[in-house]
C-alpha cells in the first residue's frame, strides 16, 4: 500500500541550482546540510539578498494519492532568514508526462503504411518542445510522405513541422502535382517551452492550423492530399532520413476526420480527447501522470513569475495539490530571504509537511526539512464542458444561491447560515471570497456550504479582485481561473475579470468554444455566466463594463442562449430587464415589464444581475447607488445582505428568482420559463 515514504522531494533539472524546468532524478534528502540551496554556502550568503529554487514533490508509488496537501510548518523559521514557498499561478499547460525525446540527428519513430493511415480528411495534434534553430533544415515532428520531391507517390499526405524560419508549419501536398498547401504560425516556436500544435482538414473545405488552442492560419481549398505508401514518421522526414526534429514530443494523435475548433481547444486546455473511434494513430509515450513542469529562471537570484507566495502556516483546511497519480509530481518554488541585518545565520531552516488520503478512511502524513546555506538539520518522518448529446430526463427541483463579496464578518455567518438552512443545493459565487491575506479563514467560514470541504452543497466561484487566482483554482479544482461546470440542467461558464478578457484572448476563445459546445446538448436547458466585475448596473462604488464585457461578450452570450449573467464587486443587489446589446457598450430592453419571461420571446435576451451582498458590510454600509435607475433596471437595492435565490422547478423548465435578505424577507421576484 502507498505510504508517506512514497512522497519524496526532487530537484528540478535545469542545473545543480534547481532553477526550474523538468524534474531531475536527484532526490533532496531531509536532514542534510544545504539540502535545498546546495550551491550557496553559509559564507557566500549576502545579507538582504533573495534566493530562489524549484523542487518537486513526487508520488514515487504505483498507486494514486488523493487530497494531497502541502505546507510550511509554523514555528521553524530561521533566526535571521525567512522562507516562503508557492505554486505557479499559471503553470505550463503541458502535464502529460512522460514524453518522447528526439536527438535531432538519428532519432525517429516509424509506423508502417496501412490503408487506415492514408487520409484525405485528417486532424493531427501533438505537444512539442524545442530550442533548436532550424534555419538550416526543417524539423519534422509528424508526417506521412515528406519533403524533397514533387513526384507522384513521394508527396506529403499530411504533416506538422518546424519550418526554417522557426515557425510552426503544417499541411499537405496535392495528389500527382505535388502542389504545396501549407499553413504557418505568425510566431516562432523554438523557445524551449511546451506548445500544442494541431492541423485539421476536410477535402473541399477549410484547412486550419492551431497553436496553443488558437487558430493561427487557415486556407479554403478543394485540393486532395496525396495518399502514398510512405510510413507515418515521428521526428524526421518520412521519405528520407533527414530533417530531424530535436526536442520533445508527446500526445501525438491522428484522426481520419476534421475536428472542430472547440475540440482542439479542449485538447489544449484539458486534454479532452474526442472522436476516439476515428483515431488512426496515437502515441502518449507511456502512461500519462498529469504532472506539471516548472518555468525556468536565469539564476538563483531571479524571481520566478506568477507565484502565489505563502509563509509558515498550519495545515490547509482543504487539499491544495489534490491528486498525484502514480509517478506524478508537482513543482514547488522556494523563496529564501536573508535578513538585512543578519549576522550569524546558523538556524536558517524550514520544515515542509504534507498529508494525503490513502483510503476513504485513512491518511498519510510526512515532512521534509529544507535548509538554506549551511542549514537544514533535523527532519520529521512523515473542461470546455463538451457538447454533443446528453439524454433529457426528469429534473428534480433544486435551489441555487448566487452571492459574492463575502467578507469574514458576523454578517457573512448570517448569509452562510441562510444557505445552509435553506435547502440550497448549489452556490454560485460572484467573487471576492476573501478580503484577508489568508484564504483559510474564509474557507473555515463557508465550510458548511462547500463541497470542497465535505458539504453536500456544491460550491463554485469566479475570481474576484481580492482573491488569489491560484488559491481559487486549487480550492475549486479548476484548471484555469476561467472554467465551466454543469449542475443538473444548468451549464455555468466561469470567467475571470482579473485576467485578459479581450477578443482573441485565450479566455475569450475558451468562452466562445464552450458556449458553442452547449448548443446540441439535450440535457442542458439553462446557461448561466459568472464573473466578478459587473457588466451593467447602477452607478456605484465600482464602474460597470471595466473589461468591455458588454461589447466583447454580450452578442456571443445572446447568440448562444445565455440566460443569466451573474456579477458582484459592487456590494448591492441589481437585476436588469431582459436586454440585448444595442451598440458599443450600450444595452437595450427587450422586455420592459415584470414577467414571467419566456426564454427567446419575443426575441433573444439575457438578464444581468449583481449579488454582492455576502456579508462584507453590515446593511447600513453597503455601497451607494444612483437615485435615478438606468432605463434597463428592473430592481436595485443597497440596504440588505443576502442572496439571489434561483429555484428550479417544473422538470427544470421554470426558474423563480428571488432576492432574499438574511432575515428571510423576499424583496424582489421574477420568473423565467423555457419556451
Amino acid at each position: 500500500m502507498v505510504s508517506a515514504v512514497d512522497l519524496k522531494f526532487y530537484r528540478s533539472a535545469k542545473d545543480a541550482a534547481s532553477l526550474g524546468g523538468d524534474i531531475s532524478g536527484t532526490e533532496i534528502i531531509s536532514g542534510t546540510a544545504n539540502n535545498l540551496f546546495s550551491n550557496v554556502s553559509r559564507a557566500d550568503q549576502i545579507t538582504g539578498k533573495d534566493y530562489y529554487l524549484c523542487m518537486y514533490l513526487k508520488n514515487t508509488s504505483a498507486e494514486e494519492m488523493k487530497n494531497v496537501s502541502f505546507w510550511e510548518s509554523v514555528g521553524t523559521p530561521g533566526a535571521e532568514t525567512t522562507v516562503r514557498w508557492g505554486f505557479e499561478a499559471h503553470p505550463d499547460p503541458y502535464r502529460y508526462h512522460p514524453f518522447g525525446s528526439f536527438n535531432g540527428s538519428s532519432d525517429f519513430t516509424d509506423i508502417a503504411d496501412t490503408a487506415a493511415l492514408d487520409l484525405q480528411a485528417f486532424s493531427i495534434s501533438c505537444w512539442f518542445k524545442t530550442s533548436t534553430n532550424y534555419s538550416g533544415a526543417e524539423g519534422a515532428m509528424v508526417n506521412k510522405g515528406g519533403f524533397g520531391s514533387e513526384s507522384a507517390g513521394e508527396n506529403m499526405n499530411y504533416g506538422l513541422w518546424i519550418h526554417t524560419d522557426n515557425k510552426l508549419r503544417g499541411g499537405f501536398e496535392q495528389d500527382a502535382t505535388g502542389t504545396d498547401y501549407f499553413l504557418t504560425s505568425p510566431s516562432t516556436v523554438n523557445d524551449g517551452q511546451w506548445h500544442h500544435a494541431a492541423i485539421t482538414y476536410n477535402a473541399s473545405s477549410v484547412m486550419r492550423l492551431y497553436l496553443d488552442g488558437v487558430i493561427v492560419d487557415s486556407l479554403g481549398t478543394a485540393a486532395n492530399p496525396e495518399v502514398n505508401a510512405k510510413p507515418l514518421r515521428l521526428g524526421a522526414n518520412s521519405r528520407a532520413t533527414d530533417r530531424y526534429f530535436n526536442g520533445s514530443l508527446d500526445e501525438v494523435r491522428v484522426w481520419n476526420m476534421q475536428l472542430q475548433t472547440a475540440d482542439i481547444l479542449g485538447l489544449y486546455n484539458d486534454g479532452n480527447v474526442v472522436e476516439v473511434d476515428n483515431i488512426v494513430y496515437a502515441n502518449k509515450f507511456g502512461a500519462t501522470n498529469n504532472s506539471k513542469i516548472a518555468q525556468e529562471i536565469a539564476n538563483i537570484n531571479t524571481p520566478p513569475l506568477d507565484i502565489v507566495w505563502t509563509g509558515a502556516s498550519s495545515q490547509p483546511s482543504s487539499p491544495n495539490i489534490g491528486t498525484l497519480k502514480a509517478n506524478g509530481y508537482r513543482p514547488i518554488w522556494v523563496w529564501w530571504q536573508v535578513g538585512a541585518d543578519a549576522a550569524d545565520r546558523t538556524n536558517d531552516r524550514a520544515i515542509f509537511n504534507f498529508t494525503f488520503q490513502i483510503t476513504t478512511t485513512g491518511t498519510g502524513t510526512g515532512g521534509q526539512t529544507g535548509g538554506g546555506g549551511g542549514g537544514g538539520t533535523g527532519g520529521n518522518p512523515p473542461t470546455p464542458t463538451p457538447g454533443g448529446g446528453g439524454t433529457p430526463g426528469t429534473v428534480d427541483n433544486f435551489k441555487v444561491a448566487i452571492v459574492g463579496d463575502w467578507g469574514e464578518e458576523n454578517e457573512t455567518d448570517d448569509v452562510v447560515g441562510m444557505i445552509k438552512d435553506g435547502g440550497y443545493n448549489w452556490v454560485i459565487g460572484t467573487g471576492d471570497n476573501s478580503y484577508t491575506s489568508s484564504d483559510s479563514e474564509w474557507y473555515q467560514i463557508v465550510k458548511s456550504i462547500d463541497d470542497n470541504q465535505g458539504s453536500s452543497i456544491t460550491f463554485d466561484s469566479c475570481v474576484g479582485n481580492h482573491d488569489s487566482g491560484g488559491s481559487i483554482t486549487s480550492h475549486f479544482k479548476y484548471d484555469h481561473t476561467y472554467d465551466s461546470v454543469d449542475f443538473q440542467n444548468i451549464h455555468l461558464l466561469i470567467l475571470d475579470t482579473e485576467s485578459d478578457m479581450g477578443s482573441g484572448s485565450s479566455q475569450f476563445n475558451f468562452a466562445k468554444a464552450d458556449l458553442e459546445a452547449q448548443q446540441n446538448r439535450n440535457n442542458i436547458d439553462w446557461i448561466f455566466v459568472a464573473f466578478h466585475r459587473p457588466a451593467i448596473g447602477p452607478d456605484s462604488d465600482h464602474v460597470n463594463n471595466e473589461e468591455q464585457q458588454v461589447n466583447t461578450y454580450f452578442d456571443m452570450f445572446i447568440e448562444n442562449g445565455v440566460n443569466l449573467v451573474c456579477n458582484g464587486h459592487n456590494h448591492i443587489w441589481f437585476r436588469s430587464f431582459p436586454v440585448k446589446r444595442s451598440s458599443g457598450s450600450s444595452v437595450t430592453k427587450v422586455i420592459s415589464d415584470g414577467g414571467p419571461y419566456t426564454v427567446g420571446e419575443p426575441n433573444p435576451w439575457l438578464i444581468a444581475l449583481i449579488s454582492g451582498t455576502g456579508g462584507h458590510d453590515d446593511p447600513s454600509h453597503l455601497y451607494g447607488i444612483d437615485d435615478t435607475p438606468k432605463s434597463y433596471t428592473a430592481y436595485q437595492n443597497n440596504s440588505n445582505n443576502g442572496i439571489l435565490s434561483a429555484e428550479v422547478t417544473n422538470n427544470g423548465q421554470t426558474i423563480t428568482c428571488k432576492f432574499i435578505n438574511t432575515g428571510g424577507s423576499v424583496k424582489h421576484t421574477w420568473v423565467m420559463n423555457k419556451a
